[in-house]
This record gives structure tokens, C-alpha cells and sequence, in this order.
């Protein structure tokens, strides 16, 4: 549309945006966008991460017992643990 044409139909327009349809609009030779901006989260950036305490080496100074009592308190907040798959020959 051009920018006499967004003129004549100004809110029209924008409530079509406002439903998130995007307007086109060409201006000077030069294409315009208007585009409903969709807020998003700073913890949208995050990726799942499998960070479980499955195979913790003797010596890193978790014992048995501790891990175990850890696991206990927080098994609340842990992922859960998925099924591994047995390799098929």
C-alpha cells in the first residue's frame, strides 16, 4: 500500500496490525513494515540442559550418601529421568 493509501485508512490499518497482520508499506521508493512487537521473556533465550548427577566420578567429593540425600531433597525440582533406550543389534 502506499503511504496515501495507509493515510486514508490509518486505523483500519492498525487495528489489522494490532491483530498481528503486519502493513506494507511503500514510501519514497523505500518498503516500510509496521509489525505488532511481541514481547518475549529474557528466559526464552534458555536452553534445556540435561545437568543430572547420574555418573559422578569417586573422589569429586559427593559421596553415595550425600548424592542420595541431595537427590531426596530436591527430587521435587529435577528433571525427570528419561528412559534409555536399548541399542537394538
Amino acid at each position: 500500500m502506499t503511504a496515501t493509501e495507509l493515510r486514508k485508512n490509518l486505523f483500519q490499518v492498525l487495528d489489522g496490525v494490532a491483530k498481528g497482520k503486519p502493513a506494507e508499506i511503500e514510501y519514497k521508493g523505500t518498503k516500510l513494515s509496521i509489525r505488532p512487537v511481541v514481547k518475549r521473556s529474557i528466559l526464552d533465550n534458555l536452553v534445556e540442559r540435561d545437568i543430572g548427577c547420574d555418573d559422578i566420578p569417586e573422589g569429586t567429593g559427593w559421596s553415595k550418601e550425600f548424592q542420595a540425600e541431595w537427590e531426596d531433597e530436591w527430587k521435587d525440582l529435577l528433571p525427570k529421568k528419561k528412559a534409555k533406550k536399548k541399542a537394538t543389534a
